[in-house]
């Protein structure tokens, strides 16, 4: 619990401070920058800022997943690169970051990751490309060898992909559907594209138009290594810090520019143009999602663009902690889950918790932050 001061008016309009006493619960209210995600993810979170949305890469994608994340270590990469961290190649995988999500075309689902992976040099990146290539034609074959499959995977370059560069590809267990992983190095990087569920004709496009996009994103972020100093840890000390039990997510401990905080938006091209409007230059994300917006009245703006989206995606208005009408809380749709959002100066915090208490007792805590900074 922490108590601030908080202004209003008596009946006859005499200005008064009122103490009001926030129910914070575990959640500290002592600015501090640590704990920090390791290194290697936050090297990853800087290079998220270059890479392609996924409606970039084809409009179809329309569902963000889970694999839209940093990478820091090669156990990352078996989520879409099977048997990754047993490719000894990889012991010199620095760290990456990648885009994925999901959709439907012709009634059927198909999906993408496409990222930058950052190596120790050039002769590391070419080396894992070769050995990922034959670990994941070797796992492939072996799924379609389980479910009764007769289809082989087929690893050889493709034109116009640059070169060295690697594709593994096969029909895969539904009819007319293609599975296809592409490796390019490209310096000491490799690009990679994996997508799933699209005719042979179509994957063999998309590989070609991303993987310009992957160069072009490589390329803008070749200055980014683990050793660098984190900036905007200012910022991440003013958001709230998570509790021992809290669980943790892959953007948890990290500092977002507004480009790699927009990857995690189903539609991120919106997203990213409400934070662009707002000129948020950083997001921290802890147990609250702090904003830093260039003034009050954009911070304010983002709330409301936020409100509406919450409110379209089917959540419902709940209570508010001490009712302060300055905070805002909705009830994720089936679910205990609530999420409160806050503007305050110019920051805009984002809360959610398990059920109402914890989110109240997370955008409390943030309020105090804020008002003591």
């Amino acid at each position: 619990m922490s108590t601030v001061l908080f202004a209003g008016c008596a009946v006859d309009g005499t200005a008064t401070r009122r103490a009001i006493e926030y129910q914070t619960g575990h959640y500290s209210t002592s600015p501090t920058d640590t704990p920090l995600a390791v290194p290697e993810r936050l090297a990853g979170m800087r290079l998220g800022e270059f890479i392609p949305f996924r409606g970039e890469i084809d409009q179809v994608f329309t569902e963000r997943v889970s694999g839209t994340s940093p990478k820091s270590s090669p156990k990352n990469l078996s989520g879409f690169i099977p048997g990754a961290e047993t490719v000894r190649a990889n012991r010199a995988f620095r760290f990456g970051y990648t885009t994925s999500g999901t959709g439907e075309q012709n009634g059927k689902s198909v999906g993408v990751y496409a990222g930058v992976l950052r190596y120790s040099d050039a002769a590391a990146a070419a080396a894992a490309v070769s050995s990922m290539a034959r670990r994941v034609a070797a796992e492939w074959r072996a799924t379609l060898t389980a479910a009764g499959q007769k289809n082989r995977p087929r690893v050889a370059p493709l034109s116009g992909l640059g070169a060295d560069n690697t594709v593994v590809s096969v029909e895969w267990i539904e009819p007319g559907t293609t599975r296809s992983l592409a490796l390019v190095p490209h310096g000491s990087d490799v690009l990679v594209a994996v997508f799933n569920g699209m005719s042979a004709s179509r994957t063999e496009a998309l590989q070609k138009s991303t993987f310009t996009k992957l160069a072009e994103a490589s390329d803008a972020g070749s200055g980014i290594s683990v050793d660098q100093k984190q900036p905007n840890l200012d910022l991440y000390a003013l958001a709230v810090a998570n509790t021992s039990t809290d669980e943790r997510y892959l953007y948890d401990g990290t500092v977002a520019g507004p480009r790699t905080q927009a990857q995690l938006a189903d539609d991120s091209r919106v997203d990213y143009e409400s934070l662009r409007a707002a000129g948020v230059d950083a997001v921290a994300n802890r147990a609250t999602v702090l904003y830093r917006a260039a003034s009050s009245k954009q911070a304010a703006a983002l709330r409301d663009h936020h409100s509406v989206a919450v409110s379209a995606s089917g959540r419902s208005p709940v209570a508010s902690p001490q009712d302060l009408p300055d905070i805002r809380c909705y009830r994720v749709a089936d679910s205990r889950a609530v999420e409160c959002l806050l503007a305050f100066d110019r920051y805009f915090a984002r809360a959610i918790g398990k059920d109402l208490a914890d989110a109240q007792q997370r955008i409390s805590a943030q309020v105090v932050l804020l008002q003591k900074a």
